[in-house]
């Protein structure tokens, strides 16, 4: 039997106006997965401003969007109406080992001081609510998450954390020893001519807080593949080899291809209505006896979130198919 559906209510904003309702609810309910949304469209069960739709509406700025379980399955609690823009994170997949989760652009991975909301604060109380969709917790006592990488504020997408101490250590010396993958989508300016290149320079902390070019640094190899290349703009699949801090931004940066809309290492640029930081933590992939012992499977992707996805449509790119690896 699959797992519970939630209901919820979603607001379009601004940036998912005109995206199609199957691509809307990708970047809203990315813990469905693309066949269950299929299925809850085919059944009637998704409804805008009050009436069944199915995937070739297109939905507008304002657009009250109800998500309802499929004829045949039972509800979970309910999720409270949140507006597209300030989307809450969400809990791709969760075992007694790990959890994954969907970070929203405007969070904090942990706590920093300050406004800003913070995921690990935010796990922690959600894990004590719940139980995990595989596994089993101790029933006296939730879970701890324990940080094993972070995302930079702006950016949005994949984070993982550990859900008990020995997952903790064999998933941070995984990380050591560079057997996960992390692929990251980035929107970069200027047309990149290479369809795959390394970036393999040293990166050091200059006395503004950048992360600059320095043969004294600290390694830092980042690997790219071009997926679209258009005149002002390409979109990049990024794959971290080591994890230094603004790597990412930097390293694109001193080739003359910053992230689109990122205040610290970005350029002036002719692309339009960029909604913020242009990066997406997409993929994450683990070597098979590690997804065995974590009760994952090897491939855990994030759709892009409805700011960045509507701003590729606006632009006239498609973003990279999500496979359904959670239906």
């Amino acid at each position: 039997m699959p797992p519970e559906i939630t209901p919820s209510q979603h607001v379009v904003s601004e940036e998912a106006h005109r995206l199609r309702l199957d691509r809307f609810l990708a970047g809203v309910r990315p813990d469905l997965g693309r066949h269950r949304i299929d299925r809850l469209l085919r059944t009637g069960a998704v409804r805008v401003n009050g009436r069944p739709r199915d995937a070739r509406c297109f939905v507008k700025r304002g657009d009250r969007v109800e998500v309802r379980p499929a004829p045949g399955e039972v509800p979970a609690v309910a999720a409270p109406a949140v507006a597209t823009g300030v989307d809450a994170p969400r809990v791709l997949m969760r075992t007694s080992h790990v959890a994954v989760v969907a970070k929203p652009p405007g969070w904090t991975t942990n706590p920093v001081g300050g406004a800003a909301p913070d995921l690990l604060g935010w796990l922690a109380e959600e894990i004590s609510r719940t139980v995990p969709s595989g596994g089993e917790v101790p029933p006296r006592r939730a879970p701890r998450p324990g940080v094993l990488h972070r995302l930079d504020r702006e950016a949005s997408g994949l984070v993982l954390f550990s859900l008990a101490p020995e997952a903790h250590r064999i998933v941070v010396l995984a990380f050591r020893e560079r057997q996960l993958e992390k692929i990251y989508l980035a929107l970069v300016s200027g047309r990149v001519e290479r369809r795959e290149f390394s970036i393999d320079t040293p990166l050091a902390r200059d006395r503004s807080g950048r992360m600059r070019p320095s043969p004294d640094g600290l390694e830092a190899l980042t690997e790219c593949g071009v997926i679209h290349a258009g005149h002002d703009a390409s979109l990049i699949g990024v794959r971290l080899v080591t994890g230094r801090t603004h790597q990412i931004r930097a390293h694109l940066a001193a080739i003359g291809h910053p992230v689109l809309g990122d205040p610290l290492y970005g350029a002036p640029s002719r692309v339009a209505g960029v909604p913020r930081l242009w990066l997406h933590a997409w993929r994450i992939g683990f070597p098979s006896q590690l997804a065995a012992a974590l009760e994952v499977p090897r491939e855990i992707e994030c759709p892009l979130w409805p700011d960045l996805a509507g701003h590729l449509t606006r632009l006239g790119l498609e973003p990279p198919a999500v496979s359904a690896q959670f239906t």
